[in-house]
Formats: C-alpha cells, sequence, structure tokens
C-alpha cells in the first residue's frame, strides 16, 4: 500500500505538470519514440533527425507497446515512468527485512527508498529512459542476494534493454562479485555487461547515428583516448581523480547529498564504493555542469546501490555485535541505530527542503509556471484538436509532448528542411528552449508578419499559424527562411536539455 500510495503521488505530480504544460524536449523525443513503434515502425525522431537508436537503446520501452495500442498519449507515458520509479522499493525493503530482522530497519529503508531525492527530481519534469534502469536493477540485488540466477538474470537482461549505459554499472557489480566467494556470477555478469555494451554501442548504434559515429564515450577533459583508456587513467590516477571529482561546489554538494540520504552507510560499504564508479567517472570528472548538478536524472539510478550498499553495511555491523552477553537484543540495538542513521540522513536530505518536488502536491493550485495562465493549457489541447493528424508541426519545446504524437514535429523556430507545410504553435512566456524569452519574442514577431502563413490565434500569449496555400511550383517568399534565423536555432535539439 505504501508503495502504491507513492506512486499515486509521482504520478499525479507528473499529470500535474503535463497539465500546466511543465515539461520538455525529452518527453516529447520519448513519447514520439514509443509512439512510432506502437506502430510498427522505427523510432525515427523529427526532433532530433535520426533513428533513436542511434542515440540511445531503449529497447525495454516496447513493453509499453501494448498500453499504447490502447491509450495512445503521453500521460500513459508518464503514469509508466512513476510506477517504474516506486516498484523498485519492494525487492529493496524484503533484502533489508532479510538482512536485518529488524521490521523498523526494513521500512526506513522503504522510505528512503520512496522519498529519495534524487528520484523525486526526475520523476518532477519531463521523462527519462534511465528511470526504467531503477526496478531490473532493484531485482537484480535481491536475485544476488537470495540467490536466485533465473531472476538476476533476467533482471540483468531488463536492466541492459532499459538503457545500453547501464551495462557500466552492472559490469561493475560483475567485478566486486569476482572478489567474493561469488565468482562465477561475477565472471558471468561482468562479461554480459561489457559485451553488450561493446555491440550495442560500437556496432548497432553506430548504424542510426549520423556519420556512423559511436555515441560510447567519456567527455573527461584531463584523460585524453577513448573510454577505456580514460576510465583506466582515472582508476590509476586516484588522487589526481578525486581532485578533479571535488575541485567544483555542485559536485560536493551532490556527493554530499548522495551519501547523506543513506546515513552515509555506503561510504563502508566496497559493493557500493565499486559499483557507483562508473557513474561518479563519468558525471563527476565530466566537463559538462549539468552532469554534477542535484537536478540531474542520472541521480535517481543510483539509490538501489545505495541502498542495498547501507543494508549490507547494517547487517554486518550486526553480525559483529551478535558476540556478548544479549545477543539476541544487542543486533537489534545495532540495526536500529542504523535506521535511525538512515532516517535523520532522509529528513535532512529528501524531507526538510521544502523546494523538493513532492511538496508541491501540498499546493492545491500548484504550477511551476505562474506566469503561463492556467487555462492556457485547455486552450492548446483545443488547438491540438483543430490541426491535420498528418500535419507537420513546429511548436514550443513545453508543447512538444502534446504534439508528438505524430510523424513530423519540430521544435520552433525549426521548420521542415523539405519544404512541407507546417503549422505552427509557440509562446514566449513559456519553456522556449533553444531560445532566450527575447529571442523568442523576436522570432514570433517575424512569423507575424511572414506571408506565408497566417496567424488564426494571437491571445493569452500563445500563437497559432497556419500555412497558407501555394501555388504548385511556387517558391517559398524570401522572408520564410527568417523563422530559422533566429540565433541558435540551428543547433540540434539534445535530448539532456
Amino acid at each position: 500500500m505504501t508503495i502504491a500510495a507513492f506512486a499515486y503521488a509521482y504520478g499525479r505530480l507528473a499529470l500535474l505538470n503535463e497539465a500546466h504544460l511543465n515539461n520538455g524536449l525529452d518527453l516529447g523525443i520519448l513519447h514520439q519514440l514509443v509512439w512510432r513503434i506502437s506502430r510498427g515502425s522505427l523510432p525515427e525522431s523529427s526532433l532530433k533527425g535520426f533513428i533513436l537508436w542511434g542515440d540511445h537503446a531503449n529497447f525495454l520501452l516496447y513493453v509499453l507497446v501494448p498500453f499504447y495500442r490502447l491509450f495512445p498519449d503521453v500521460r500513459t507515458l508518464l503514469v509508466s515512468q512513476a510506477v517504474a520509479g516506486t516498484i523498485a522499493a519492494w525487492p529493496l525493503f524484503r533484502v533489508a527485512w532479510a538482512a536485518t530482522r529488524n521490521a523498523f530497519f526494513a521500512y526506513v529503508i522503504l522510505f528512503a527508498s520512496l522519498l529519495f531525492w534524487g528520484l523525486q527530481n526526475a520523476l518532477d519534469f519531463d521523462v527519462h529512459a534511465p528511470i526504467f534502469v531503477i526496478a531490473p536493477l532493484a531485482w537484480f540485488l535481491y536475485g544476488l542476494y537470495f540467490r536466485r540466477p533465473v531472476l538476476t538474470g533476467g533482471a540483468l537482461a531488463a536492466g541492459l534493454l532499459a538503457q545500453e549505459d547501464a551495462a557500466a554499472m552492472f559490469a561493475a557489480t560483475g567485478i566486486f562479485l569476482l572478489f567474493t566467494r561469488r565468482r562465477r556470477w561475477g565472471v558471468w555478469i561482468a562479461l554480459t555487461s561489457v559485451v553488450y555494451l561493446l555491440v550495442i554501442g560500437y556496432l548497432v548504434m553506430p548504424r542510426y547515428t549520423p556519420g556512423g559515429t559511436p555515441l560510447v564515450h567519456f567527455d573527461i577533459g584531463e584523460y585524453p583516448g577513448g573510454p577505456v583508456r580514460r576510465t583506466f587513467g582515472a582508476l590509476t590516477h586516484p588522487a589526481r581523480t578525486f581532485r578533479m571529482a571535488t575541485d567544483h561546489p555542485e559536485k560536493v554538494d551532490t556527493l554530499k547529498s548522495l551519501f547523506r540520504a543513506w546515513g552515509y552507510l555506503p561510504l563502508f560499504s566496497p559493493f557500493t564504493l565499486v559499483s557507483f564508479l562508473p557513474s561518479f567517472i563519468s558525471r563527476f570528472l565530466s566537463l559538462e555542469d549539468l552532469r554534477w548538478v542535484r537536478a540531474y536524472h542520472y541521480n535517481a539510478p543510483t539509490f538501489p546501490l545505495f541502498a542495498f550498499g547501507a543494508i549490507l553495511v547494517t547487517a554486518r555491523i550486526s553480525r559483529w555485535v551478535t558476540k556478548g552477553i544479549a545477543q539476541r537484543l544487542t543486533p537489534l540495538v545495532a540495526s536500529t541505530a542504523c535506521a535511525l542513521l538512515v532516517a535523520a540522513g532522509t529528513y535532512a536530505s529528501s524531507i526538510r527542503n521544502r523546494d523538493l518536488p513532492l511538496w508541491k502536491l501540498a499546493n492545491a493550485r500548484f504550477t511551476d509556471r505562474p506566469y503561463f495562465p492556467e487555462h492556457a493549457a485547455h486552450l492548446v489541447r483545443g488547438i491540438r484538436g483543430v490541426i491535420p493528424p498528418n500535419a507537420a508541426v513546429s511548436v514550443a519545446s513545453g508543447f512538444v509532448g502534446m504534439f508528438s504524437n505524430r510523424k513530423r514535429v519540430h521544435v520552433f523556430p525549426n521548420l521542415p528542411s523539405t519544404g512541407v507545410p507546417t503549422w505552427i504553435v509557440t509562446s514566449d512566456q513559456f519553456n522556449t528552449w533553444p531560445l532566450a524569452k527575447g529571442e523568442m519574442a523576436e522570432a514570433i514577431d517575424r512569423l507575424r508578419s511572414d506571408p506565408a502563413y497566417e496567424v488564426i490565434w494571437d491571445e493569452y500569449a500563445i500563437v497559432v499559424a497556419k500555412p497558407r496555400p501555394r501555388d504548385r511550383g511556387a517558391q517559398r517568399p524570401p522572408s520564410a527562411p527568417s523563422l530559422r534565423a533566429a540565433p541558435n536555432a540551428d543547433r540540434p535539439p539534445s535530448a539532456e536539455e
């Protein structure tokens, strides 16, 4: 019931964000992906300009196809993400109970998982494919703990299919097992993960990437070479790596928050430190500051590793204190003390901050965009019904999710390069990426004066324009390309933004 309640809360949060158009480009990209594969097509993205298997290999999203056949709506994807992010708490709860036989500790792990600040931030904005790694990873750890090879293998397969870069995390787990009594498990887990990453990253994905370029890379500035050489450099120069990973206050804050959420217990877990290493290297040594921050959605998939590490450390401490007079009471006291540490960390990092997303549910009229009229969302939905379903559209990035169940959707001011007649729905009062709001206002002014378009709606900060009929063979008016002349307009959309 607890997990169902949190799934409902996160689902409601996602639907409220969607109702207020508080989303961005990723939602539209993944919505178009699932919508196309649900109709038996390759996930060719008009937003990215190529088949999405060249960007990320999110094959696990095929499980949503039956639901999309019945409910081909962006809200299906949002609710699915909320469920995928919360059901991972159940196997962790079961492992915590089996390891300590302390119900209080098990429930603390349950609530710490469901309230984890990284999960809150990820489920608050857009849809992110890495969220679908969380449940397979949690069940993978469950299978490892209870020595269930079939379950472990199935969860490993699901995790690899969810996102190709999760293979590095699973491979690190396998490498850790090589130094335990479960070497055989470690060999097949590490080998399977590494082979999958290499095949997908260097053979499959380049077939769909412009130029055939493999996207397996780490942008670690101080370590040259490919991913293997850079990883080797990071591992063989620990002092330099630590300096790079802590050379910015935001890096330090994010790292502290990751461990603080679990009472700092994972710091004493070799399992967590080893399995978290690929994420640590690829993110905190990166030159992109987006990867360091607390709001980055890649914080969410790590929580099963930290929760599992906290459980292992607590179980180890409980075993250490069994030697003594009160052999039954002392382990219970020890695990309860660890539970209090985790509870305190959860409160400090995932509850106390009133800016965290779940607190928004306490506001009955919540919206992240107070300057955007609440009725505008209903208006945009009405406009969507007016545009022919097969027409190409170019929309403000905040509207992309609503219009991406079609083959040709673009982010305004970008237009199809083939000159296809395109409807435009935009606003300078919402998410205007890739333009600043002032630049968007200038682009909208050019649209109003463009003879190739007829503005049919220009109220409540929303502008809708449809292409004027043209004679066959007529040239596009010279002013039309000016829509693309705004700064950054030719910048290719990025799923990270």
